[in-house]
């Protein structure tokens, strides 16, 4: 079978460099969180479950196309698996190249090498035929250079979403962003530049896909990063996928012990307006609203958030808080470190919720819901999770024992002696459950 191969035009046009996140929320109260499509979040440390694509960017009569070819593996230097634990700083950007949500692996998508590359990733997935309400939630961060191009010539970064058993594109989840000399709040020039046009980056945004009304559908999620079409000018990003495809309303299920609720809308909307019920009383904007005392159960409120010009649907949402906040703290079962490998404890972690580890000795991040540990001796760790204002809590504990087995040698006796004196030496190794002597590569029966 032929290898596919693709010509996908730029299905977006903007003339200002717009970096925007578009996001629906998926209205409902549930007990717990909802796992995602195997390995989207890149957690295996691979790219298993996606597919690869490379080739080039073209201005064909006035069009951005990605003339792209399905790669049977990813491709060294343009679709790079980034590990948290040795991430550093972006050199352009000067922030973390690791995703901010606490994962252990992202992907960066291109390069800056320029060369007109494009490239890509696509992620398949079909949603439950019984979840109506679904959304994914990734994460961010690009590096553009500025030059003066046209518009379809300019460096970019593309996000589509498909539904593949419907056709069709799903509204307000598809963009282009494209540097064309300005930048959006958010934004900045780096002090940096590795030709005569700027560079502008964008540290990490969260953005919410919604979902609803896709029940059984066939959803393809696809990532695509491009030079600019004069082949001097690069354009690369980093993408991670959060591991929580609930889409409820942080705060719509609170504890009925806080002294408050904090009800969170999603990020990235240029304005967001708080009303009652049925929208007769205005109560607050911002991206989250705090209630104080906590309504009572049933409460209704709609939040109305408009898009920034040009990118996305103006959308009214709609939250009924419940006092059934329910979790139980998972801290993960007794597990062992062999010479201070890391181990993964707890699980992902669950919106709205506040998590610490005692003691935190050996840990990535006691305040991380799933840190990785090397605890240098046995250790036994507290899990202790907590609404936001402590009026529910729940702890667990795990014990992740640590087997160090040592290389060094001690010598009892002489180290130097003459043959036929009498003296000898005795060598000793640390004691382990099994311990083979060699001499010379020989192996040594006693």
């Amino acid at each position: 079978m032929a290898t596919p191969r693709c010509k996908i035009p730029s299905i977006f046009s903007r003339a200002w460099l717009l970096l925007f996140a578009v996001y629906g929320l998926l209205v409902h109260n549930v007990a717990k969180s909802q796992s995602c499509p195997p390995n989207i979040d890149f957690e295996k440390g691979t790219l298993e479950g996606w597919r690869f694509f490379t080739g080039s960017v073209l201005d064909q009569g006035g069009i951005n196309v990605f003339d792209l070819t399905e790669s049977p593996t990813p491709e060294p230097g343009r679709h790079t698996i980034v590990p948290a634990a040795t991430a550093g700083l972006d050199p352009f950007g000067n922030f973390p190249m690791r995703s901010p949500n606490g994962s252990d692996y992202c992907v960066m998508l291109g390069n800056n090498t320029g060369g007109g590359q494009g490239e890509a990733i696509s992620y398949e997935f079909t949603i439950p035929a019984n979840r109506n309400t679904y959304s994914l939630l990734y994460y961010y961060a690009v590096v553009f250079e500025g030059p003066n191009h046209e518009e379809q010539q300019q460096p970019r970064m593309e996000i589509e979403v498909q539904n593949i058993t419907k056709g069709s594109s799903v509204e307000c989840a598809s963009f282009a962003f494209i540097p064309f000399g300005t930048t959006l709040p958010g934004f900045f020039e780096s002090p940096i530049a590795q030709s005569t046009a700027p560079v502008y980056c964008k540290d990490w945004t969260p953005v919410t896909i919604n979902l609803d009304g896709n029940a059984g559908s066939t959803i393809r999620l696809t990532f695509r990063t491009g030079d600019c079409t004069f082949r001097r000018h690069f354009g690369y990003a980093y993408i991670d996928v959060a591991s929580d495809c609930s889409g409820e309303f942080t705060g719509a299920s609170f504890c009925a012990k806080d002294p408050e609720v904090t009800v969170s809308a999603p990020f990235g909307f240029k304005t967001y307006t708080w009303f009652n019920a049925d929208m007769t009383q205005q109560i607050g904007t911002g991206q989250s609203i705090t209630l104080r005392p906590p309504p009572p159960p049933g409460t209704v409120l709609q939040v109305r958030l408009e898009p920034f010009e040009g990118f996305g649907c103006p959308q009214t949402l709609t939250a009924r808080l419940e006092d059934n906040l329910n979790f139980a703290a998972k801290a993960g079962a007794d597990t062992l470190s062999c010479n201070l490998a890391p181990v993964r404890l707890g699980e992902p972690a669950r919106p709205g919720l506040l998590y610490r580890w005692n003691p935190p000795d050996g840990l990535s991040n006691d305040l991380a819901a799933n840190p990785i540990a090397t605890p240098g001796v046995t250790t036994q760790y507290i899990l202790t999770v907590t609404s936001p204002g402590g009026g529910c809590v729940s702890a667990d504990t795990v014990t992740v024992t640590a087997s160090n087995l040592g290389n060094s040698l001690q010598v009892l006796g002489k180290p130097q002696y003459c043959i036929g004196s009498g003296d000898s030496a005795v060598l000793v190794v640390s004691n382990a459950q099994q311990i083979q002597w060699y001499k010379n590569g020989v192996v040594l029966v006693g």
